[in-house]
């Protein structure tokens, strides 16, 4: 028990006794208790929140979050993903959570324009690795399912861990696995339209905040 709380209960009976104003002066005396929050009167510091992003006119910047319609095709037009028939794609520039050339290709963007971009391999999945194909013994695979062209399983590494693979070849004797992304090794060609670009505001300066 410490120091405060012994002395508070040995003067609980004649706080008992008092009016409610001698009570509450005894009670900040020796808890040190202020109606506007802790010690000396100071409130106690709140918790910490993150600014909010606000819509902002553009153009598009490093670290601004931006709402897309996107469709992506093969080099010859074909198409193998689009947003237009359903929700936009929201996401953070510089996040690094979509292929480096689709950042690259809103920057400088502003609500509402539309562009087509040819993105390289480099910006997009990266080129073919020899060394996420492997092969392996038919008879030494477990797991329940059937093994068919096409299928995607997880395979153990060396490591222990495992990744994503498909089954691009097989016979009565080995299966060969490939972890590359099925886009590796291609450009790819996307039409984008920017929907909307939002953006954390800059912290107002003191000065600023004295003449409100």
């Amino acid at each position: 028990m410490t120091n405060h709380l012994k002395v508070l209960f040995g003067l609980i009976p004649g706080i008992l006794r008092a009016g409610p104003l001698l009570m509450a002066l005894l009670l900040t005396a020796v808890v040190g208790c202020h109606p506007e929050g802790g010690p000396g009167g100071e409130a106690e510091p709140e918790g910490t929140f993150s600014p909010v992003p606000v819509t902002h006119p553009g153009p598009v910047d490093f670290g601004d979050t931006v709402t897309v319609h996107y469709t992506a095709m093969h080099p010859d037009g074909t198409v193998f993903e689009s947003t237009e028939k359903g929700q936009p794609f929201t996401f953070t520039v510089g996040d690094a959570k979509v292929i480096r050339g689709l950042e690259k290709a809103v920057i400088g963007m502003k609500p509402g324009e539309m562009k087509t971009v040819t993105i390289p391999m480099e910006d997009a999945y990266g080129a073919r690795r020899n060394d996420l194909v492997q092969i392996k013994n038919r008879h030494l695979i477990t797991g329940g399912g059937e093994l068919k062209i096409g299928r995607e399983v997880n395979i153990r590494q060396p490591d222990g861990s495992s990744v994503r693979a498909r089954i691009i070849d097989l016979n009565d004797s080995m299966v060969t696995f490939d972890a590359n992304h099925p886009l590796a090794g291609k450009d790819i060609k996307m039409n984008i339209t920017l929907v909307e670009i939002r953006r954390v505001p800059p912290p107002e300066s003191p000065s600023s905040e004295e003449e409100r």
